[in-house]
């Protein structure tokens, strides 16, 4: 009965995994804003772009790091770009951060404005959407489960070098980290 029922779900988890694997192709495509530090959530065309004309994008590099802007026909607009470097969690999730964001054009509120800070935007959900689009949504729990993994690691790691260390210093001095008798807290020296 497991067999069945695992082959009957078998063709369902791959058609759910397969609708966004797509998204790890390196390339452009359309977003529904640039990306910056102030939105939770993005819409991401499904295929991949060959020539962007007007609109938002989004584009993966190889090397881990994203470009996002947006361009229109008209050049009287306020222009918005946005860089920084991305990392795949797992298949369905990223962690973005920005290292800089800017907008160009005669139409923007502060004219040339560039933030150059870094800024760790966190992780986002990949999932699809009903309109078949792809929705990288924030998901702000997820942040502390993999700082608090981060932090555990490194405990560990320390840890570890400290006991060896310990165990270096003993071995080198002779001494043996089991008691040659038993600690009795009767024995008392007079």
């Amino acid at each position: 009965m497991k067999k069945i029922l695992f082959l009957l779900l078998l063709p369902i988890t791959c058609f759910a995994q397969s609708e966004i694997s797509n998204f790890w192709e390196y390339g452009t495509r359309g977003i529904s804003e640039v990306i910056n530090d102030k939105n939770d959530s993005y819409w991401i065309s499904r295929d991949l772009i060959q020539e962007p004309s007007y609109g938002s994008y989004l584009n993966l590099k190889a090397d881990g790091t994203f470009n996002s802007w947006n361009s229109a026909e008209c050049a009287n607009d306020c222009f918005y770009h946005s860089n920084g470097t991305f990392k795949k969690i797992d298949e369905t999730h990223i962690r973005l951060q920005i290292n800089s964001f800017w907008q160009t054009g005669v139409l923007c509120p502060d004219r040339e404005k560039n933030n150059s800070k870094s800024r760790d935007l966190g992780i986002f959900e990949i999932k699809t959407d009903e309109d078949d689009s792809i929705v990288m949504k924030r998901q702000s729990s997820l942040i502390m489960r993999v700082e608090l993994d981060e932090v555990v690691r490194a405990i560990t790691s320390l840890m570890e070098a400290a006991f060896t260390d310990l165990y270096y210093v003993v071995a080198k001095m002779g001494y043996s980290l089991i008691p040659k008798q038993p600690y009795n807290p009767l024995n008392t020296i007079d």
